[in-house]
């Protein structure tokens, strides 16, 4: 047994280390809010600024203006690290890849997500690939009233745009084998659980909430939160609006060659709040966060010719806000475990079953102690247990543009940049709820564990092959593996140091299951009904925890680059200046990834993940209509 536990120790090591190494995933893939594009109120103020800039008018001034505009996601690889981590995926594939294999495949690559989680058989195999879009058409609708005072004129102004947008994974699942392996007596269930009554596909695990028929002994619950929306529906869609933004501020005249405005902002949370039944869900405005900031605009002619109506000048606008807490619902992986919201737990928990007990030494020997839980009968999806309701908020979100624009006889061309970025978010538990975290002690990650063992022999109360619920637990398990070291079809491939992997050799705190105390001949827990050998249970499982939900390691942040143009025509007129446009953007992210960036949240240890920084890349094309007005 000495050499068993340095095995044992030294498989542990190497585990802990490959997790220690993985980096977090997001549950909740948090973009740019439609409301904070600053660049389009920069492109009403040039029209404006060029109308008025030979024109000295007194009294209060109107802008109107409403832009429809068409908005697409083009970085579909971006997306997909960022949500399910480029350590994850199927590496050697041309484009995100997840593969999904039975424990007993034969040469089973490592790197695939377990099928056993998912109610499939033990010899499943398929590949899923993803083609993540977002489409949004928003009307930006911007209004602006100066009151003039001389020196200048104090504004307000309402920006409120109103969004449809469409969101979809876009997965599609390439089954390779369907498999015909049934799970063995003790795997789930004290009964064989055929393969009739396992699950087709993946995708009814993921998107359909479908869980295999285990029989009337133990429950295995459908997946609630984090779901994938299958190839049949295929997209989710909101519409709302998105933040209401005002702006109060005061403004230089527009008849100066040099023109500068200061104002505060304050955006209301008109749009939606995420509430984690979904993966990958439609998202309008900032996630329920009320904003308040302030911001700057200046423009410069650079040269002008009023005999041929012709000028360029140059405009600036920047602008930084404070997202106060915002309430959401949102589901987490566990700590160092990639995606671990897809893994199975079992409920464990006292009492402890009578005829469970544990023993050092294989076979009949007196001294066996009993765990202090064992297996409930209940088997569940991790995100069912880590979805919880959470605080959000912000230190800063900002944004800068600037732009160049040449007007002649009326018509206008445009040319601009704009940067976006939003500091980390800082995340933690709504302590006006419920601790959502209070039981998931009773909780622990099945892995490839057998739940199950059975009499050796009869004892009082319990016949010959009665099924006994164990105290089996793998805490180093991961989305792609448990650790039994499964290796093929049949009971005797794999497993550690001779014992086969039916028999629990990887398990925490590995002791061999007896029925008793004492030295009664043969009072063993086999791991199959007849012909078996004594299996191990865990004499101390290692239960889950509240700290071992990663709440921080889901904390995003991120930026964006954007490239503008805008082509118009403003009409020539006295006190009435209407103008056209139309114009595109493209918008891209830099490579997701982690950053070496501690956050302020002090619920977050210097030794926790850095900040995921996660942004879709866009491209844009919109038209524009609007009216100046004395």
């Amino acid at each position: 047994m000495k050499q068993n536990k340095i095995m044992y120790l030294l498989i542990a090591v190497a585990l802990l280390t490959t997790y220690q190494s993985a980096r977090s995933t997001i549950p909740y893939f948090s973009p740019r809010s439609q409301s904070s594009y600053l660049f389009h109120r920069l492109i009403d103020e040039a029209y404006v600024y060029q109308a008025n800039l030979h024109e000295e008018h007194c009294g209060t001034r109107v802008n109107l203006s409403v832009t429809p505009e068409y908005r697409r996601s083009w970085d579909a690889d971006n997306i997909v690290r960022c949500i399910f981590g480029p350590e994850c995926l199927h590496p050697g594939c041309k484009k995100p890849t997840i593969g999904i294999s039975g424990s007993r495949v034969p040469n089973r690559n490592p790197n695939n997500w377990l099928a056993d989680y998912f109610g499939l058989p033990t010899d499943y195999q398929s590949c899923i690939t993803f083609e993540p879009e977002v489409d949004t058409f928003t009307v930006y609708f911007d209004s602006q009233v100066n009151f003039d005072i001389g020196c200048g004129s104090f504004y307000v102004g309402l920006f409120a745009p109103f969004v449809t947008t469409r969101w979809q994974l876009g997965f599609r699942e390439c089954i390779l084998d369907p498999g015909t392996a049934n799970h063995v007596e003790g795997y789930f269930a004290p009964e064989e659980v055929e393969r009739n009554a396992l699950l087709n596909n993946f995708s009814e695990f993921i998107g359909d909430e479908k869980v295999p028929n285990l029989g009337d002994t133990v429950t295995f619950k459908p997946l609630r939160h984090g779901k994938w929306i299958t190839p049949v529906c295929n997209k989710l869609t909101e519409a709302k609006l998105s933040n209401v933004v005002l702006f109060l501020g005061w403004e230089t005249p527009h008849h100066d060659r040099v023109n500068a405005s200061i104002f505060a902002i304050v955006a209301a949370p008109t749009g939606n709040t995420p509430h984690g039944e979904f993966l990958f869900e439609p998202v309008i405005g900032n996630g329920g966060s009320w904003e308040v900031g302030a911001g700057l605009t200046a423009a410069v002619v650079l040269w002008d010719n009023p005999a041929c109506d012709s000028a360029v000048s140059f405009h600036i606008a920047g602008s930084a806000t404070h997202l106060f807490t915002a309430h959401q619902c949102r589901s987490f992986d566990l700590k160092n475990k990639c995606n671990s919201r897809y893994m199975l737990a079992e409920k464990i928990n006292v009492p402890v079953d009578p005829f469970l007990w544990a023993n050092e030494n294989p076979g009949d020997q007196n001294g066996s102690v009993q765990p202090f839980v064992s297996f409930k009968n209940i088997l569940t999806p991790v995100a069912n247990l880590t979805h919880a309701p959470i605080k959000v908020s912000d230190d800063v979100q900002g944004e800068a543009a600037a732009l160049i624009n040449y007007t002649r006889c009326g018509f206008s061309a445009m040319l601009g940049y704009n940067f976006w970025g939003r500091t980390c978010e800082k995340i933690c538990l709504d302590a006006d709820c419920t601790h959502p975290y209070k039981n998931i002690h009773t909780w622990a990650l099945k892995g490839d564990a057998h739940v199950f063992g059975f009499a050796a022999t009869g004892v009082t109360g319990l016949a010959l092959s009665g099924p006994v619920p164990l105290s089996a637990t793998e805490n180093l398990s991961t989305i792609k593996m448990g650790t039994n070291n499964f290796t093929g079809p049949n009971n005797d491939d794999g497993g550690l140091s001779g014992i086969r992997p039916t028999r629990n050799p990887g398990v925490d705190n590995v002791h061999f299951a007896r029925l008793v105390e004492d030295n009664i001949p043969g009072a063993n827990i086999n791991d199959l009904l007849t012909a078996g050998e004594q299996i191990e249970t865990s004499l101390e499982p290692i239960t889950l925890r509240a700290s071992d939900v990663d709440i921080c390691g889901a904390q995003t942040k991120g930026k964006t680059h954007s490239l503008f143009f805008n082509f118009g025509y403003t009409v020539d007129s006295c006190n009435v200046t209407p103008y056209i446009g139309i114009g595109g953007s493209v918008e891209w992210a830099p490579d997701t990834g982690k950053k070496c960036d501690p956050t302020q949240n002090e619920n977050c240890k210097d030794n926790e993940p850095p900040c995921t920084e996660c942004a879709l890349s866009q491209w844009s094309v919109w038209l524009k209509a609007g009216v100046s007005f004395y």
